[in-house]
């Protein structure tokens, strides 16, 4: 292990234009170093070399160079006011997408550093560590050390502690300095979508005047039932966007190498339209897909027999239908699934497919799962701070670790470390983000209304009775097993367990 006097926590990194160097600090509270690196910053853009250089100056041309990187021209300069002025020529003379960010982030990003990581000086050059834990360092808003002044806090202020820590994690996670921390979640998950984009070299989508109506986070329904227990799917989202699952990204839907050669591909997503015919007249059916209810209700004829059976069975927006046997539709393969399952239709093929890529992960899918693995992390040390307490002091340790600095640290990083996912499948959803993707709002939308509608039919087949709110990500079961019911579920339909939050007992 590195002993603790070589170990350093990176405090300050600023950017010296005139001498083209990043300058690092690193300390541990007891002693400092500081570190200077070269460097020259770029911008990513979709305009072309040529259309480039006709923006700049002549007697500026000498001070960029260019660099294709697939999907986007990066231009490296030694000036950064250079690279900032060409971000304005390039969006107000040619409307041209550019993503510039700061000489730091982009340091920090490229050598995958980041504010409070921990660093060896062992051979004098700074090796960053793995484990991140409450810094040893004091700030200038702070009268004493952080450790100090946090243990202080904590018989005082614990709410004011929670905040110290969270700003700390955030700073690291989003690659930015305390000073410049963006105060609100919404700016927040920006700016962690805005470093993802840089380090993949991919510029966002043009911004469409669509809007996808999120679900809602953890949301309980008007009625539920006596021994209800509630079964959360706001994390599965996330964890079924990885590449163990659908491998969901901007760059990995629809991909040029991987389409399905037939309804059988193993990648295909469940709202692909497919064709099947029908095996029965007059038929309805329920769509796990609101969205193509809607649109199903509003383009197709029968609207009042659709009206009169959605009354009469108290669907929640209008079911699919009516058809005659033999007729041939379009429908979600999800829903093809189950038509045919319960022999109301046969397969006839493939309509308009959507997959996703067999190839490559995602780089969306590589922050999910790298945000999983520290929660893991984190977790597990407070596991074994729990453990070594107890054995140590017997129930006498949980006490002495609620004063611990560091135990509140590290239980408040696992708990925001848990949170930040679910919430960033929300905001991939949300329109009014700039790196919006309609393409990947519908098939996370889908993905999430797949996961609960096969969580209600497979509790409905055993006679549950079950309460699933629609613009929400919770279903509600009565007289279930809990966590037996949740793992039972998740090997049957291999979909990551739901997380069981509890019982209600509240009667209709």
């Amino acid at each position: 292990m590195t002993p603790n006097s070589l170990v350093r926590f990176l405090t300050r990194v600023h950017y010296v234009e005139e001498d083209r160097l990043i300058v690092a600090e690193f300390e541990n509270g007891a002693e400092k170093t500081t570190q200077k690196f070269k460097f020259f910053p770029f911008l990513l853009t979709d305009a072309s070399q040529s259309d480039v250089e006709l923006l700049v100056a002549s007697s500026e041309r000498r001070l960029i160079w260019f660099e294709d990187v697939g999907s986007a021209t990066k231009i490296v300069s030694p000036s950064f006011s250079l690279l900032e002025k060409l971000k304005r020529s390039l969006e107000d003379s040619l409307d041209s997408r550019v993503l510039l960010l700061s000489p730091v982030r982009q340091f920090l990003i490229l050598n995958k550093w980041s504010f409070f990581d921990q660093f060896s000086f062992e051979s004098n050059e700074p090796r960053r560590l793995q484990e991140f834990s409450l810094p040893f360092t004091s700030f200038g808003f702070l009268s004493n050390n952080l450790h100090v002044e946090l243990r202080e806090l904590l018989s005082e202020d614990e709410g004011a502690a929670k905040t110290i820590c969270s700003a700390i994690f955030y700073s690291n996670l989003l690659r930015v300095s305390l000073e410049q921390l963006p105060k609100t979640d919404f700016d927040r998950r920006e700016l962690f979508l805005e470093n993802l984009f840089f380090e993949a070299s991919r510029l966002p989508e043009r911004h469409k005047s669509v809007v996808i109506r999120p679900f809602v986070e953890r949301k309980l329904p008007l009625h539920v039932f006596e021994n209800t227990a509630e079964f959360d799917f706001s994390k599965t989202v996330s964890q079924l966007s990885t590449k163990q699952f659908y491998n969901l990204g901007f760059e990995t839907l629809d991909c040029p190498c991987c389409a399905p050669p037939n309804a059988a591909a193993s990648n295909l997503l469940p709202h692909s339209l497919v064709r099947v015919r029908m095996l029965s007249d007059g038929f309805f059916f329920e769509s796990a897909f609101p969205s193509f209810s809607q649109s199903f209700h509003l383009f197709h004829p029968n609207k009042q027999s659709r009206e009169q059976r959605r009354q009469e069975f108290g669907y929640v927006f209008p079911p699919i239908g009516p058809f005659s046997e033999g007729e041939i539709v379009e429908v979600p393969m999800a829903d093809a699934h189950k038509l045919e399952a319960a022999g109301d239709a046969v397969w006839v093929g493939l309509s308009s497919p959507h997959w996703f890529c067999r190839l490559r992960e995602s780089f969306l899918s590589h922050a999910f799962s790298d945000l999983n693995r520290r929660k893991l992390v984190a977790e597990e040390k407070i596991r074994l701070q729990e453990s070594k307490a107890l054995s140590s002091h017997n129930l006498r340790g949980f006490h002495l670790l609620g004063s611990s600095p560091a135990h509140f640290f590290d239980k408040d990083v696992a708990g925001l470390l848990a949170e930040f996912p679910p919430l960033l499948v929300l905001h991939l959803m949300d329109s009014n983000s700039g790196f919006f993707s309609l393409s990947l709002g519908e098939t996370l939308e889908s993905v999430r209304l797949v996961a609960l509608d096969k969580f209600f039919e497979f509790n409905s087949k055993r006679g549950h009775k079950v309460v699933s709110p629609l613009s929400g990500s919770s279903v509600f079961v009565q007289g279930s097993s809990g966590f037996g019911l949740a793992k039972e579920f998740s090997k049957a339909h291999n979909i990551p367990s739901p997380l069981v939050r509890g019982w209600h007992f509240w009667s209709v």
